[in-house]
């Protein structure tokens, strides 16, 4: 680990009453079946549930198998999706919902969830873009593919200011990742404690904008097919290579 990340780590579980331990995990050494097989966190049953909530098609989503990006996937980087959040904000679609009770049983928190959501392109697609906040929960979501991928903030901000976003469980019984952004000097280096989940979206019904892209894809086929019924058979034979 970078030094100013482990400087980061220590201020912040200063500053918020964490003592830091020796990592005592061990590897996972499970057959992939048997790690399949395990049951998502709580907090990602929530989430799922907030996202039907909030307007996502169907029944609750299940996590990915295996539990990780699509191949030929362009993910946004964690920085970039932040900014695009910020900027697609006032032009969003607004909601408020109260909490699902798994939520509330894992955030140990009844207050009322503000969503956000929109269409925006980047890296020349078309992705569908949300964004959630409420006092003990923040999360960012974003289209990929036949998945749908969420980062829920557990704690971070400025090295000087950090602080946790979630109950104290929620951080302690979580799997999170960090992500250090530099600053010009150390003490304005900012922070992100997350964890990440692809859910499936690939069962029926399929969401709005999936099937707009199926249909434009039809299209651009049929219009291919069509441009090429004059070809030559060599001119088809290298269009299709």
């Amino acid at each position: 680990m970078h030094p100013r990340s482990t400087r980061y780590i220590r201020t912040f579980a200063k500053e918020n009453g964490f003592r830091l331990g020796r990592d005592r995990r061990n590897r996972q050494v499970q057959p992939i079946s048997e790690l399949r097989d395990r049951k998502p966190p709580m907090i990602a049953l929530g989430l799922s549930l907030l996202l039907k909530q909030t307007g996502l098609p169907g029944a609750a989503r299940t996590l990915s198998k295996p539990h990780a990006p699509e191949p030929d996937t362009n993910p946004i980087p964690l920085g970039e999706l932040i900014k695009m959040a910020a900027f697609t904000t006032p032009d969003s679609k607004r909601v408020v919902v109260l909490p699902n009770r798994i939520l509330i049983n894992t955030l140990q928190d009844t207050q009322p969830i503000c969503g956000y959501a929109c269409k925006t392109r980047y890296s020349n697609r078309t992705t569908i873009l949300s964004h959630f906040d409420s006092p003990h929960f923040r999360a960012i979501g974003y289209s990929s593919g036949n998945q749908y991928v969420v980062h829920i903030f557990l704690a971070g901000g400025p090295r000087e200011n950090s602080s946790l976003w979630t109950r104290v469980p929620t951080l302690t019984n979580t799997d999170f990742n960090f992500q250090l952004f530099p600053g010009q000097r150390s003490k304005d280096d900012f922070g992100l404690f997350y964890i990440t989940f692809y859910l499936d979206l690939a069962a029926e019904p399929t969401p709005w904008w999936l099937q707009a892209e199926f249909a434009a894809d039809s299209d651009e086929a049929a219009d291919i097919h069509i441009s090429d019924v004059d070809q030559e058979p060599s001119d088809e034979h290298r269009k299709a290579s």
